[in-house]
């Protein structure tokens, strides 16, 4: 079941609290979280959690956005370890800057990084957020909306104005629950 303790010597845990400005307290119950998601049997050793795992943590289920930052993290396999976790939960906490929040969401969208966001991206957004809500066709004429309206690419201060730091950072926090 991983280590459960803790993942991080002394020096990894003070820098990943600097990293993502996560409490102690919220970086142990992530650990603990991740220990019963992970079915090493070991105690120094983790298999690893998919990103269909995290998302199954209570907390990530209100969080439209969580399921885009988990994957960026998983890598092409889309298994996190404990570091990786941890930094999902940084992204995602409610102590990052909402103007952080945007640049980080807006680099995960520009996946070739040419520094605008185009018509997959923004449907790719789209699809995070108003899905299962809308079907996929409604959510194509929405993004095809948005972009007749402000264009087909779309630096970040363009995605500022169509979707403000504030409202990324209401659908992109969430909040560990200490158990």
């Amino acid at each position: 079941m991983g280590q459960g303790a803790s993942y991080f010597s002394e020096e990894e845990q003070a820098e990943l609290l600097e990293q993502t400005s996560l409490t102690s307290k919220e970086l142990h119950e992530i650990q603990r979280r991740y220990s019963s998601l992970d079915t090493a049997k070991s105690a120094d050793e983790t298999y690893g959690i998919s990103v269909a795992d995290i998302l199954t943590i209570p907390e990530m289920s209100g969080c439209k956005l969580a399921r885009l930052v988990a994957e960026k993290f998983g890598g092409k396999k889309q298994i996190l370890y404990p570091k990786e976790a941890v930094l999902v939960f940084g992204e995602l906490s409610s102590h990052r800057d909402p103007d952080e929040k945007v640049d980080f969401l807006f680099d995960l969208l520009d996946v070739k990084q040419i520094g605008h966001l185009g018509g997959i991206e923004m449907y790719r957004f789209y699809h995070a957020l108003l899905s299962p809500g809308l079907s996929d066709q409604q959510i194509k004429e929405v993004t095809e909306n948005m972009l007749r309206q402000v264009g087909t690419k779309i630096p970040i201060e363009k995605f500022r104005e169509i979707v403000p730091p504030w409202e990324i950072a209401e659908k992109m926090t969430v909040n560990i629950q200490h158990r």
